[in-house]
């Protein structure tokens, strides 16, 4: 083989090269689950006639044939994808501050779109999936955490207003983790914990036959070992028994 290209004059080499390249050039390949535009001059290749007229010509999974130096073939898979949202800190509307992250499955049904309409899909999704997170936490209280899939559903109809635009149908919008920051721990712990201890207070003390009036959020917090400063409550202060005063306005 090597001699008789060896003989063969540089025109005719120069000949087979071109031939061989053109013929590596008309070939394009889609793989499965992946989807297909062929681009002529730099414009979607598009229906002539039919019902589809003028509609883009989406390439299914299988060989290509192309005009050499002509045609361009742009390629996007069709599976289901899944973009996570990294941890964001979010301050709810009674100023809790919970660190929130999440994530998004969706899937491109629409590959013209997906491709064409939008520059960088997937980073898209992405950045408005996180102004969503943020925009409808911050507009609730941080007790609605208790029902992720509410929210998930409240989150994945806000987002799937864009999937006709994208060329995208979204699945799901799901709360993977959310964590309060460590001041918020303080206070979430708080609200759950000293109205329960303060409850047992109540009870430990009507046992002992000790008299008390009032118990509030603060007394409570206090004396149970809560900070003062993070005890909120507009309560009146606590009456344990009979004030100073009151028996000082007796004895008169």
């Amino acid at each position: 083989m090597a001699s008789l290209l060896e003989q063969l004059p540089y025109q005719a080499l120069v000949l087979l090269g071109s031939a061989l390249v053109t013929v590596f050039k008309s070939i394009a390949f889609v793989q499965e689950g992946q989807r297909g535009v062929k681009l002529r001059f730099g414009k979607a290749v598009r229906y002539r006639t039919g019902k589809n007229a003028g509609q883009p010509k989406i390439v299914d999974p299988g060989f290509v044939f192309m005009i050499p130096f002509i045609d361009k073939l742009q390629r996007r898979h069709v599976r289901q994808e899944t973009i996570r949202l990294d941890y964001q800190k979010i301050m709810f509307k009674d100023g809790m501050i919970f660190q929130v992250s999440a994530m998004l499955l969706f899937t491109v049904t629409d590959v013209f779109k997906a491709m064409f309409e939008i520059d960088d899909l997937n980073d898209a999704v992405e950045t408005f999936g996180l102004a969503i997170l943020r925009e409808e936490l911050s507009s609730r209280n941080h007790k609605d955490l208790a029902d992720h899939e509410k929210i998930g559903k409240a989150l994945l109809d806000r987002i799937s207003q864009k999937g006709e635009e994208w060329g995208v149908k979204f699945h799901a919008f799901k709360l993977t983790d959310c964590s309060p920051t460590v001041e918020t721990e303080q206070l979430v712990l708080m609200e759950t914990g000293v109205p329960l201890k303060t409850q047992a207070l109540q009870g430990a003390a009507n046992e002992l036959g000790c008299k008390i009036l009032q118990l509030n959020s603060q007394l409570g917090a206090v004396l149970l070992g809560f900070p003062l400063v993070g005890a909120v409550g507009t309560e009146k202060p606590a009456k344990v028994g009979a004030s100073r005063d009151e028996k000082d306005d007796g004895s008169d």
